[in-house]
């Protein structure tokens, strides 16, 4: 018996990278999976990888921008499963630039992706567990070290999650692993943070 046998999720970023392995991880532990992503190929090819998995793997498309994407979100994980236990906020969008190259699509971008999707994912998750869940938000070291324009959305990510479900059994937890390259990675991003994501 899997660790989350019986148990659903909802992963953010799931076609690839650190989501994708996430997504897997939870499905082979017997865990009922919402992968969310913006890429299609992506999810479709993860639920063909899924499908020996002894938990099940629902496949959703869509950005995680808005308010309404969040809350659509739980809400087809409520429905496919008839509840949520997991959410994990994986989805980000790195671009690098120097400030005075930074333009307006770009800062909404990093924005909306890193730190309100985040949010309205956590507040919707809030108001569907039932007697208790979990929160992980993967933030960056970037949030500590990292450029500047992509430490103003790693670091709130870190520690901007609502604390409010702390005294109704829901626990939060954040993970700020270093740059890995994947598809919201900045392609023109410094060669040397796609050397070091080889190498984890």
């Amino acid at each position: 018996m899997g660790r989350f046998e019986g148990k659903s999720a909802l992963v953010t970023g799931a076609a690839s990278g650190m989501g994708r392995a996430t997504t897997l991880a939870f499905a082979n532990e017997g865990a009922n999976v919402l992968a969310v992503d913006i890429d299609a190929d992506g999810l479709a090819t993860l639920a063909t990888e899924a499908a020996e998995a002894s938990g099940s793997v629902v496949t959703h498309h869509a950005a995680i921008g808005t308010c309404d994407a969040g809350h659509a979100a739980v809400a087809a994980a409520v429905e496919a499963f008839g509840g949520l236990d997991v959410l994990a906020n994986v989805a980000g969008v790195v671009r690098s630039a120097h400030t005075v190259d930074v333009t307006e699509d770009d800062w909404n971008l990093m924005f909306s992706v890193n730190v309100s999707g985040m949010f309205w994912l956590c507040q919707a998750a809030l108001g569907a567990f039932d007697g208790g869940g979990v929160i992980v938000n993967v933030a960056s070291n970037a949030g500590l070290m990292g450029p500047g324009l992509f430490r103003a959305t790693a670091h709130p990510r870190g520690g901007g999650q609502p604390d409010q479900g702390a005294g109704h059994g829901v626990r939060q937890g954040q993970q700020h692993p270093h740059q890995r390259a994947c598809s919201g990675s900045d392609r023109n991003a410094d060669d040397r943070h796609h050397r070091a994501a080889h190498r984890l």
